[in-house]
């Protein structure tokens, strides 16, 4: 339906040795039902369901575990079916177009759609395909709420069909870049971890360094190691400002929408400088708070911020206190900091001299602090690296399927080779 349009527009150009078939020729297509939730003997039997619940398992090449089971009784007492292994699912409503490879027999919700695939349709090549039509499906989703595909749509949803064995090479080598994400995810996820461990262990003094063994950690008032600076700017309404904002849950900070000084209502902004400790007064008990980066520079925040720096560098690292905040027991002194309610939206108001009378535990020397900052920055500086290849190989998996689904990107079947 959707490529026999593009190719009647003269946009596409079905690939040599391809052709455009409608997919309930080359899979059997079923669905699935929720069985009466009024009689619980038909959940809990041992026979895999996947609901809604299990969004956040699709889009992961195959799905082996649900939320939900349901049992014997329930299929028999209802429209569902037990599906075999190896069918592909997709999601027609809430997260509509996710998709899926079941490892094992399945049965699923009215919310999805099944194929299992005949002789000549890989089910992998199948999965991808549905990955690169995501777009068409949230495209033709319909409602105002929760978005949805009715079952008309799918009766006739066509697909580029290459031969089996190019459509088993290219699922092939798309597996392959899936397995490269996988395993960097899973690398990602263990070195979160171990910088929360070391966190938990160097921020607590749990673990010192042996040149530092001997002095002893101090509980010192916030108060005393840091001081609320304010830099007020000269106000010009025909400058403009680079706005900067700050995200919860210390996940760094953001540009805003830059604005002329008449665009501004309220006129009272002030300056940051690298390596400030930011606070939203309004946000700060959801976290939003952290360092000031070097990019965000002399750029320019309003007065419903906090702004701590260092009343010594000699004797105090703020880069401590950025570390330290990401933690629970910071979080907690912040709410304990909070003392009041924003009228407008019904949040917990920060109140900085409050936060300054809270005692935070330190090492006794500036060396010592510095040697635990630099421990945690060289984690960070892990974390972010591998973040950023997770983000290549994504990009890089984009364009495969781009290319090799719609064959402008031609395989050679008989070697390790894609032609151009």
């Amino acid at each position: 339906m959707f490529l026999k349009r593009l190719q009647q527009d003269g946009r596409f150009r079905v690939p040599d040795g391809w052709k455009i078939s409608l997919l309930d020729d080359l899979a059997k297509r079923g669905t699935g039902h929720t069985p009466d939730k009024r009689f619980p003997e038909y959940y809990g039997g041992g026979i895999k369901w996947v609901s809604l619940k299990d969004s956040d398992k699709l889009d992961r090449r195959w799905i082996s575990d649900t939320e939900d089971e349901i049992s014997e009784a329930g299929i028999a007492n209802s429209s569902a079916v037990l599906h075999p292994p190896g069918v592909v699912i997709v999601s027609r409503d809430a997260g509509v177009g996710k998709s899926a490879i079941t490892t094992e027999p399945m049965a699923v919700s009215q919310h999805f759609v099944v194929w299992n695939c005949g002789p000549h349709l890989d089910n992998t090549f199948l999965y991808y395909w549905l990955q690169l039509t995501k777009k068409e499906f949230e495209r033709v989703a319909v409602g105002s709420t929760i978005k949805t595909i009715g079952l008309p749509y799918f009766r006739k949803l066509d697909i580029l069909q290459p031969p089996i064995p190019e459509q088993q090479k290219i699922a092939a080598i798309l597996s392959t870049w899936d397995r490269a994400i996988e395993l960097t995810e899973k690398l990602i996820a263990a070195k979160q971890k171990r910088k929360q461990a070391l966190m938990q262990q160097l921020l607590t003094g749990k673990v010192r360094f042996k040149e530092f063994e001997g002095r002893s950690w101090k509980w010192v008032e916030l108060g005393k190691l840091t001081k609320s600076v304010k830099r007020p700017i000269s106000w010009d309404d025909e400058q403009l400002y680079k706005l900067a904002s700050i995200r919860r849950h210390s996940k760094g900070m953001f540009f805003r929408e830059p604005a002329y000084g008449h665009q501004i209502k309220v006129k009272k902004l002030f300056t940051i400088e690298q390596n400030d400790f930011l606070i939203s007064n309004i946000q700060a008990a959801y976290g939003a708070m952290g360092l000031v980066p070097k990019k965000f520079h002399n750029t320019y925040i309003s007065d419903q911020y906090t702004v701590l720096i260092a009343k010594n560098e000699d004797a105090f690292d703020i880069s401590f206190l950025g570390f330290i905040s990401e933690t629970s027991w910071f979080r907690h002194q912040i709410l304990l900091a909070c003392n009041g309610f924003f009228a407008e939206r019904l949040r917990l108001l920060f109140s900085a001299s409050e936060l300054l009378k809270r005692k935070v535990f330190v090492p006794p020397s500036i060396e010592e602090q510095r040697r635990i900052v630099e421990v945690l920055r060289t984690a960070v500086r892990e974390l972010k690296y591998d973040q950023s290849r997770l983000k290549y190989l994504k990009e890089q998996k984009k364009g495969l399927m781009q290319q090799l689904l719609t064959g402008k990107v031609r395989v050679n079947v008989d070697a390790n080779t894609v032609n151009g």
